[in-house]
């Protein structure tokens, strides 16, 4: 981790049969106390076997813990998003097996 940079992680699937994930590119949003999202990327190296998973950890040099403290996840059916922090793998990329 970079010293002076938040770390972000958890535990990404292949749900292929046939492809080896080789890249991923995460996106972090921030939904602040009145909605306004404050969106962040970015990307890392993994390899994930075809229908297999791996925990991975990335840094987010440009985001604070502070920036959402109390913050919980977001809950994807509500239509207005505040105070609240979600994620997800905005692009992959692997080979064929």
């Amino acid at each position: 981790m970079i010293e002076g940079s938040l770390g972000w992680g958890g535990t990404l699937e292949n749900k292929t049969p046939d492809h080896v994930t080789t890249w991923i590119k995460i996106s972090v949003s921030i939904f602040d106390e009145e909605g306004k999202e404050n969106e962040h990327f970015t990307e890392t190296q993994v390899w994930i076997d075809p229908l297999g998973e791996v925990e991975f950890s990335v840094d987010l040099p440009d985001v604070e813990h502070g920036d959402f403290e109390n913050f919980e996840f977001c809950d994807r059916d509500d239509p207005e998003q505040k105070a609240c922090v979600t994620w997800g793998v905005t692009e992959v990329m692997g080979v064929t097996v």
